[in-house]
């Protein structure tokens, strides 16, 4: 009776932890896919800023429809990471 009951718990234990680590990496997964996202909505805000008091219009035009160009003008206003401002 003994022997069965600690194989009942370990093997709870071990369906527990298992359990968890699935549902852990599933919202590790989504938290980190939306800020992600929240990250480059941010950057994109940034970029469309900078190109409209440079007066860069036709690149805002361009850039709102042609991903790879937008692209390009990240990597130009933004060369590195440490250049890109924050924000609130």
């Amino acid at each position: 009776l003994e022997e069965g009951r600690r194989t009942g718990l370990e093997e709870g234990r071990r369906t527990g932890l298992e359990e968890g680590r699935r549902t852990g990496l599933e919202e590790g997964r989504r938290t980190g896919l939306e800020e992600g996202r929240k990250k480059e909505r941010e950057i994109i805000l940034l970029m469309n800023q900078r190109l409209l008091e440079e007066k860069r219009y036709d690149d805002l035009e361009r850039a709102s429809k042609d991903d790879a160009f937008r692209e390009r003008l990240m990597a130009e206003l933004f060369p590195e990471p440490s250049t890109v401002p924050r924000t609130k």
